[in-house]
């Protein structure tokens, strides 16, 4: 078991919870017989609160955390100053970057997602717009190439902490099965979806970058998703679109929802079945995924 399996097990008293947001105990009990935190009882009767329930409180009530230590998490302190209301600015966010500060990206995307910042917007308002800002270094900087590699990396690993920070979705949530086709290197964006499909309640596998067709019906063979997404940023050849065009039409004959997004869907959008479902910011996705997610859950109550 890793570290971050150990603290997804973790749980809290209303004592320590209201310790952690620096509240008072019976403020926590209110919210709890409110239903506003769900809770477990031990054998004893004694109320206890996951970690996933305490973030996913804290997020919803935009609470300031004042022990961070307490859930497993650093101080973050010294760059919780710029980001007002959960909102993280991209022009800050990449001279953290620049700067190859990799604690201090991952502390800073913490505490906006901490203080209530949709995943979605968390996505296209910084992260996106930081690594627009990078990606134009090489236009007159020669180490522009090793800055944005080195700046992918950041964000790579910074997306997996936000995930980790969420943790498992619900056994019964729908599930949606993606990545980046064929020919397209691109990790970022797959991820992005992936978690911004967490966040809005579904369960998620991510095939990643450079998926073959093949794979991908495989994938569904094997899975039966509900959804399948394929981010798609590289520029397809003519056989490529041709290829995921038919699997899209294949997948739509079998009633699973078809979602394409990414600059090369922006170019080809005429060439795609009309069916299939095009969204190109992570704040849309994220708006028709929670939306969907509700949808199912009434069919199945």
């Amino acid at each position: 078991m890793n570290i971050m399996d150990d603290l997804n097990g973790q749980s809290f008293s209303p004592k320590e919870l209201a310790a952690i947001v620096g509240v008072s105990q019976s403020s926590i009990k209110r919210w709890v017989d409110a239903g506003h935190i769900p809770v477990t009882r031990t054998a004893g009767g004694h109320r206890r609160i996951s970690r996933n329930a305490a973030i996913h409180f804290i997020r919803s009530k935009k609470m300031r955390i004042v022990r961070p230590d307490l859930i497993g998490i650093p101080d973050l302190n010294d760059v919780s100053r710029p980001i007002e209301s959960g909102r993280l600015s991209g022009e800050f966010l990449h001279g953290l970057m620049l700067s190859g500060k990799t604690e201090q990206v991952r502390r800073a995307v913490t505490a906006a997602f901490l203080a209530g910042a949709p995943v979605g917007e968390l996505f296209d308002e910084a992260i996106t717009d930081a690594l627009a800002r990078i990606g134009e270094i090489w236009k007159t900087d020669q180490r522009g190439v090793s800055i944005e590699h080195g700046a992918t990396s950041i964000i790579i690993e910074v997306i997996s902490h936000i995930t980790a920070l969420m943790g498992p979705p619900d056994d019964g949530a729908p599930l949606a099965v993606g990545g980046a086709p064929q020919n397209d290197p691109h990790i970022i964006p797959s991820q992005m979806v992936s978690t911004t499909l967490v966040d809005s309640g579904w369960r998620t596998i991510n095939m990643g970058p450079n998926t073959p067709v093949h794979a991908i019906s495989d994938a569904v063979d094997m899975y039966h998703p509900d959804l399948v997404w394929l981010a798609v940023k590289s520029r397809l050849q003519g056989r490529e679109l041709a290829d995921l065009a038919k699997l899209a039409d294949e997948l739509l004959q079998e009633r699973i929802v078809v979602l394409v997004g990414g600059r090369e869907v922006e170019r080809t959008r005429d060439e795609w079945p009309d069916d299939v479902k095009m969204l190109f910011s992570m704040t849309d996705l994220h708006r028709y995924a929670e939306s969907a997610a509700e949808e199912r859950r009434g069919q199945l109550a």
